[in-house]
């Protein structure tokens, strides 16, 4: 964990920011673009429940843009990894 001092201003005088997570460690070596690690996906996929499936491409309004209207922000790679989703129920 740590916390970050914000900038005063009359709505956050003396305010804090506290953040926990693997980008937190001063002394990790982190490729924010790269996301972070699929700790649990063996467990899920393990479960049953889930399958993976294509997904779909990006909208814009995913990122709260309009269509037609691009962003500045650069997209993460999927690095060879599938969304999952819910298997239908079985009767």
């Amino acid at each position: 964990m740590r916390e970050i001092e914000l900038a005063p201003s009359a709505a956050s005088a003396g305010a804090r920011l506290r953040q926990f997570g693997p980008y937190t460690d001063p002394r990790g070596h982190h490729r924010h673009h790269r996301g972070l690690p699929p700790i649990r996906a063996e467990w899920v996929m393990a479960r049953g429940d889930v399958e993976a499936y294509d997904g779909r491409h990006l909208k814009p309004e995913d990122n709260g843009l309009k269509p037609g209207e691009r962003g500045n922000m650069r997209e993460f790679p999927q690095n060879g990894r599938k969304p999952v989703r819910a298997k239908r129920a079985r009767t």
